[in-house]
C-alpha cells in the first residue's frame, strides 16, 4: 500500500517483515506488540533463526545470501542441492500431501527472493554449523535442508529487523494488545481496538495485518483443538500468544482453514520453565535422539529413532512422547556418541546424571531394570554393521525389532554406555497457533511447595547430589515428556551412563509418580506438565 496507514499486530519475524515491506512502499506503519519491550519478538525470538530456501549449493547461495563467506570457507562446506523440487517433495512428505498446492509453490518460489530481500535490509546469514552439519573428511557436510541461519539466531534476527524497521520510519507500541477489529457498515476493516497501559482506545487504519501468532499459550484453546492432555504441554516461546488474532478474525467472519488438530511438538528438557527463557532460548530442546535409544518409563522403545533425518521426525516424535506414561521419555547414549550431541546438551541447565551400567541407570531412573536391560540388549543384538555417515541416510540399520532403526544406526558401538534421561517438556508449533515465551527470568520464581520428595536409598541420594541446587527436584510439578528417536547400538560394557532427570523446581526424579501426584495437587500438575509452541 502507498501513503496509507497500516497497523501490524505482532512483533515477530512475520510482523516485522510485513512492516518493513509496507514502509518501503510508502505506508505509514504502526506495530503493536502485546508484550512489554523486554519480552518482545514473539516466538521468533526463541527459534534458531534457520531458513529453508531454494539453491543449488554453496556457490549459488554465496552469490546473494551467504555473501560474507570467503572462498576458503566455501571450499570446506558441502551444502546439498535444495532446489524447488526438493523443497516441494520434502514439504509434501512431512505433511502427507495435505499442504495446499498453490500456497506450497508460492512459499517455494518466494523463498529465495525473500532471503535476498532480507539481506538487502541488512539481515546477515551464515551456515548453521553447530546444528545442521557434521565434519566428514575435514569438511562440513550439511543435511536436512534448513542449513542457513540469521546471525544471532532468532533473537539476532528479531533485533536486526526491529532496528531496521525503526530506522526506516516504522513506529512501535509495546504492552499494547489488539482486542477487536473495527469495521464500517460495508464490513470493511477501518481500524483496531487495543488495550494498552492507559486502557482501551481505537486506532484508525487503512489496513490491518494480523501477524500475532497462534494459541499455544492458551491451555483452553489447546485442549479444544488439539485434544485432551495438550493443556498440560509446556511452551517453548512467548507467553503472550493467546490466540487473539485468530479470535478477532473469526469474530468478523473469517473462514477457518488448515490443520487445527495438528501441532509442532518436540522434546524439551524437563528442567525448563513453563514458558520461554530469554537466556537459554531454544537450547532446552534435545534433538540428538538419532544417536541414542529412547524409551518410556516402562523401559520400552516406542519410535524408530533413525527413521529419517532429525528435521523430518522431531515434530511427530513429540506427539508420540505425549502418548507415553506421564508424557515422559528417556534418551540413552553411549560414550562414542557423546561427541555427536548438539550443543544444547552442554548447557549448564541441562538435566543429566551418569551411572555405571544399564541396571544402575534403570534404578536411578526408577525404570524397571529388567525391562530396560532387555530393551538395550535386544537393540544391540539387532544392530548391523555398515559405514556410518551422520549427515546422510547411510542405510545402517537394525533388524528384527518392533521399532526398526532404519537409517542412522551403527552396530560398532563401543562398550561404554551413557544413559541420558530426558523428561522433556514438549513444544508445540501449531499451524495458526501462538508461541509462548516469558520475559527474562519470568517463570523462574515459583512458590515453594511444603511437600518434600522422599529420598529412597543411596542411589537416589547420589543422583540428587549430582544435580545443581537450582535443579534439585521438588514435588509440586509433574514430569514432562521427552523427544527423541532410536539410533545406534548401545553396548552394555564399560559404562558411564547419563540420565536426564527432572530439574528446577518444576521437575523431579520420575519414580513413584502416583505418590507425587498425591503430594503435588491437580492444579500444579495441570500448570506445569506440558509444553506448547505454536508457530
Amino acid at each position: 500500500m502507498s501513503n496509507g496507514t497500516l497497523v501490524v499486530v505482532g512483533a515477530g519475524n512475520a510482523a516485522l517483515c510485513a512492516a518493513m515491506a509496507a514502509r518501503e512502499n510508502g505506508a505509514r506503519v504502526l506495530i503493536l506488540e502485546a508484550a512489554p519491550e523486554h519480552e518482545k519478538g514473539g516466538n521468533s525470538y526463541f527459534t534458531a533463526g534457520g531458513f529453508r530456501f531454494c539453491h543449488t549449493g554453496v556457490d549459488d547461495a554465496a552469490t546473494d545470501v551467504l555473501i560474507d563467506l570467503s572462498e576458503a570457507e566455501r571450499e570446506r562446506i558441502v551444502l546439498p542441492v535444495h532446489d524447488r523440487n526438493t523443497f516441494y517433495d520434502t514439504l509434501m512428505k512431512v505433511t502427507h500431501h495435505q499442504a495446499d498446492e498453490d500456497l506450497a509453490w508460492r512459499l517455494i518460489d518466494g523463498s529465495r527472493p525473500g532471503m535476498v530481500w532480507l539481506r538487502s535490509h541488512g539481515i546477515r546469514f551464515i551456515p548453521m554449523f553447530g546444528r545442521q552439519s557434521f565434519m566428514v573428511d575435514g569438511k562440513h557436510h550439511f543435511y536436512g535442508g534448513v542449513n542457513i541461519e540469521a546471525v544471532g539466531g532468532g533473537a539476532g534476527l528479531v533485533e536486526a529487523e526491529l532496528a531496521r524497521a525503526l530506522k526506516i520510519g516504522c513506529e512501535i507500541r509495546y504492552a499494547t494488545a489488539a482486542t477487536r477489529l473495527i469495521q464500517d457498515r460495508q464490513r470493511r476493516v477501518t481500524g483496531v481496538e487495543v488495550r494498552g497501559p492507559d486502557g482501551y482506545e481505537e486506532i484508525p487504519a487503512d489496513a490491518v495485518v494480523l501477524a500475532c501468532g497462534g494459541f499455544e499459550s492458551n491451555p483452553e484453546m489447546r485442549a479444544r483443538y488439539l485434544g485432551p492432555g495438550w493443556e498440560l504441554a509446556r511452551v517453548r516461546g512467548t507467553r503472550h500468544n493467546m490466540g487473539a488474532g485468530i479470535r478477532m478474525a473469526l469474530d468478523i467472519g473469517a473462514r477457518p482453514f488448515g490443520n487445527w488438530s495438528g501441532c509442532h511438538s518436540v522434546g524439551w528438557d524437563i528442567s525448563a520453565p513453563p514458558y520461554g527463557d530469554y537466556e537459554v532460548l531454544d537450547n532446552f530442546q534435545k534433538h540428538s535422539y538419532p544417536w541414542g535409544v529412547m524409551v518410556n518409563l516402562r523401559g520400552e522403545r516406542f519410535v524408530d529413532e533413525g527413521e529419517d533425518l532429525r528435521n523430518l521426525t522431531y515434530v511427530k516424535f513429540g506427539r508420540e512422547i505425549m502418548k507415553q506414561p506421564h508424557r515422559t521419555a528417556v534418551q540413552i547414549f553411549d560414550q562414542k556418541t557423546i561427541p555427536l550431541l548438539r550443543d544444547e546438551y552442554r548447557i549448564k541447565q541441562v538435566t543429566k546424571v551418569s551411572a555405571g551400567s544399564i541396571a544402575e541407570l534403570a534404578v536411578a531412573l526408577e525404570i524397571p531394570a529388567a525391562a530396560l536391560t532387555a530393551t538395550i540388549e535386544a537393540f544391540n543384538a539387532a544392530c548391523r554393521p555398515g559405514d556410518f555417515n551422520p549427515s546422510v541416510l547411510d542405510g545402517v540399520s537394525t533388524t528384527g525389532l518392533a521399532h526398526q532403526q532404519d537409517q542412522l544406526g551403527a552396530a560398532d558401538r563401543p562398550g561404554a554406555v551413557r544413559g541420558l534421561r530426558h523428561h522433556h517438556r514438549r513444544h508445540l508449533h501449531l499451524r495458526r497457533p501462538a508461541h509462548q515465551r516469558s520475559g527474562r527470568g519470568a517463570g523462574r520464581q515459583r512458590p515453594h511447595h511444603p511437600g518434600a520428595v522422599r529420598r529412597r536409598g543411596a542411589g537416589r541420594r547420589a543422583v540428587l547430589r549430582e544435580l545443581p541446587r537450582r535443579h534439585r527436584p521438588d514435588v509440586r510439578h509433574g514430569v514432562r515428556q521427552a523427544g527423541g528417536r532410536e539410533r545406534r547400538g548401545v553396548r552394555r560394557q564399560g559404562v558411564s551412563p547419563r540420565l536426564w532427570l527432572p530439574g528446577r523446581g518444576d521437575q523431579r526424579p520420575c519414580g513413584r509418580l502416583q505418590q507425587r501426584r498425591g503430594l503435588a495437587g491437580v492444579e500444579d500438575l495441570r500448570r506445569h506438565e506440558g509444553t506448547v509452541d505454536q508457530q
